[in-house]
């Protein structure tokens, strides 16, 4: 288990399955971009090399990473809904299985 920005990584069926915890957008990584991210998240953006650089912004086109704007903007959205809870959420549990539990195909 890791977390690289606001994503949560696990190893999952011979992959990796990362998990955007703002906006819940998930993907299957291999192993491969698995350790692209682990070199990424050692690295200050200027010494990433070209394809760490290629692989980060591929991330971001596909709204798996988040830039602080967007992130400001889902918090506002949460913050202004009308369905607030009446009690403050002190943890979340996420239970991974075989079997899809998000009802994707």
């Amino acid at each position: 288990m890791r977390y690289f920005k606001e994503n949560f990584i696990v190893r999952y069926a011979g992959n990796y399955l990362m998990i955007n915890l703002v906006s819940f957008r998930r993907k299957i990584i291999s192993n491969d971009d698995y350790v692209l991210l682990k070199n990424i998240a050692v690295k200050n953006y200027e010494n990433l090399f070209d394809i760490e650089k290629n692989y980060m912004q591929k991330l971001y086109n596909e709204k798996q990473l988040l830039s602080n704007d967007i992130i400001s903007m889902y918090d506002k959205q949460r913050e202004s809904s009308s369905c607030k809870p009446y009690f403050n959420i002190g943890s979340i549990t996420i239970n991974l299985t075989y079997n899809c539990n998000f009802k994707c195909n």
